[in-house]
């Protein structure tokens, strides 16, 4: 029962942000949208609206960082390229989708006005960058994708990664997307650039 409240709770943080921005946003909106008792609310989020809208944005970046993790560990780059990259774009512009309304507050403004929700995305983004690096890295040692320097690589494709995502569906507004056919062009676009490229052959990005 405690997990369902909790959950209950963030349901309906969820919908009240995406409503009202979060300078607007009061907890009345969001015990309104929960339909919860205002003591039931402080016993999971004493740090108010801050610690609720905290949550919901640490419940995103951790599914997208698992996300992205789990299809790397499953095969690193040269796996995520062949085989489980199209299924981990996708649920990541699926995780989009789905909070598209929170995350256009975020970075509309909640990030701008307070430090420590910036912080989660920055720590994100830094593990993010590391993690790609790392497959690329480990890619290029092994032979399955062409040289390249793993550090200029991985901030490109996590650009990437980002501004497809944020664009169409976070300042778009685009809830209704076609995740899969995203996802299937900006892997190919990925396997063209890094694919081993024979001796006459132009040497990708």
């Amino acid at each position: 029962m405690r997990a369902d409240s909790r959950a209950k709770i963030l349901t309906g943080a969820q919908v009240a942000f995406a409503a009202g921005g979060y300078r607007g946003t009061i907890v009345a909106d969001i015990l309104r949208e929960a339909g919860v008792a205002r003591g039931t609310f402080y016993r999971y989020f004493p740090g108010g609206k801050f610690q609720a809208f905290e949550a919901l944005v640490t419940r995103f970046f951790r599914a997208l960082s698992q996300t992205l993790e789990d299809s790397l560990r499953a095969g690193g780059m040269s796996g995520f390229l062949q085989a489980t990259g199209g299924d981990a774009l996708t649920q990541t512009f699926r995780l989009y989708v789905e909070n598209h309304g929170v995350l256009s507050v975020a970075f509309g403004e909640a990030f701008a006005l307070e430090p420590r929700l910036f912080a989660i995305w920055d720590n994100f983004d830094r593990a993010v960058y590391e993690l790609v690096q790392k497959a690329l890295e480990a890619a290029a040692a092994e032979g399955s994708i062409r040289p390249v320097d793993a550090s200029l690589i991985a901030r490109v494709l996590v650009t990437l990664f980002y501004m497809t995502s944020y664009r169409d569906i976070v300042v778009g507004q685009r809830a209704e997307i076609d995740v899969e056919s995203m996802a299937a062009e900006i892997l190919r676009l990925i396997r063209g650039g890094l694919a081993p490229q024979g001796p006459e052959e132009p040497s990708g990005w």
